[in-house]
């Protein structure tokens, strides 16, 4: 779910047509209605004119959410946009080191929300690539899964029992990988 800013100041600079509040109060009725709701945020660091306490509530709302991982882009100047004539730029490093930040954040709530899944049985789609022998699916809820290679399973949904979390080798933005149990 874009995002972009947890600060109502950086929203009405992006000329977002929604504040805060409300984002809050959707990503609430999502999990009230699908507790095991995989929800990912998009947000940007660095728009001109985001000051540390801008961050910072970005930050906070962001932790304060009941959502699985964060998408975190870093804001670049695009020629002939608005946003590229805007006064107060922050500096590069600052951009990135506010990304890394988010990204941080974003771990402890991919961790969190892998943990939760733990003992459960979910969907999993199962892809087509083997990579060491082992096969990758995801759960319905975008959780990234794997267990041994075999090919009858490939592109078929099965539930399966996320019986363990292993450390994460995914491609950052995914979520943790877990080795699975077939029922």
């Amino acid at each position: 779910m874009p995002l972009q800013s947890g600060s109502n100041a950086m929203l009405a600079a992006m000329k977002r047509r929604y504040r805060k509040e409300l984002y809050s109060e959707r990503v609430e009725q999502i999990h009230a209605q699908i507790p095991h709701a995989g929800i990912g945020v998009d947000v940007i660091t660095g728009f001109p004119g985001e000051t540390e306490e801008h961050f910072q509530e970005t930050y906070s709302f962001l932790e304060s959410l009941p959502v699985s991982y964060l998408h975190v882009f870093t804001y670049s100047e695009r020629e002939n946009t608005v946003a590229a004539t805007l006064p107060g730029k922050v500096p590069v490093s600052l951009r990135q080191e506010r990304t890394q930040r988010l990204i941080r954040l974003s771990e402890v709530k991919k961790k969190n929300f892998t943990n939760i899944a733990l003992t459960q049985i979910r969907p999993v789609l199962w892809e087509s690539e083997e990579s060491k022998g082992k096969l990758s699916g995801l759960t319905d809820n975008y959780i990234r899964v794997n267990t041994l290679w075999d090919p009858i399973l490939v592109n078929e949904i099965t539930p399966t029992y996320l019986k363990e979390a292993l450390p994460d080798s995914s491609c950052s933005g995914h979520p943790q990988i877990f080795e699975p149990a077939l029922n």
